[in-house]
């Protein structure tokens, strides 16, 4: 009958599946969500805004629309397309990550992290781009960005050193390697 070889089939496919599942442990997973994702995390407003005018300037504002990759002069637009909403993902898996006693504050330090830099990067950037845009004075736009990253960049930065303070103890507990380039420890 045609039933055996499909039961054995299926059973070989189920197996497989539940194998690769376990390539990577728990711990690792967890780690990889949070503590390699929190150097998304950048309260540095002033490197990011000179970066991003110097790629106006040269005009390579680059934004995707539907499948599509289209240049725009518009910082506004550039924020919008590019950094509303820029964590969404992280938050969600963090979310879907099942925790133990041993994860939990981590991934709630994670979710308040996550969650403070999507409210900044999604609201708080855009009044500076649209300044931008309205050509208004170097020092005027400058000020905004130097008050933004002493007050919210600031409090990102602190909550990123907070999740990594919990996340390097954890790897090294699990057993993960954890490299770090040389400017950055």
């Amino acid at each position: 009958s045609i039933m055996k070889p499909l039961i054995a089939l299926l059973s070989i496919a189920i197996l497989f599946t539940s194998c690769s599942q376990l390539t990577e442990s728990r711990p690792e997973k967890i780690f990889t969500t949070i503590g390699l994702n929190s150097n998304t995390v950048n309260g540095d407003f002033v490197r990011i805004f000179k970066e991003i005018k110097g790629q106006g300037e040269a005009g390579r504002l680059h934004i995707i629309e539907g499948k599509e990759y289209k240049t725009t002069d518009s910082y506004e637009v550039y924020f919008k397309n590019r950094y509303s909403n820029f964590f969404d993902n992280y938050i969600e898996n963090v979310k879907k990550l099942k925790v133990g006693k041993d994860d939990q504050k981590m991934v709630d330090k994670a979710l308040e992290m996550f969650t403070k830099a999507n409210e900044v990067y999604a609201k708080d950037l855009l009044p500076i781009a649209k300044m931008m845009d309205e050509k208004k004075p170097d020092a005027e736009v400058d000020a905004a960005i130097i008050q933004l990253t002493e007050t919210k960049g600031e409090m990102l930065e602190n909550l990123r050193a907070d999740v990594l303070d919990l996340s390097i103890p954890y790897a090294e507990k699990h057993g993960i390697e954890v490299k770090f380039l040389p400017s950055f420890k």
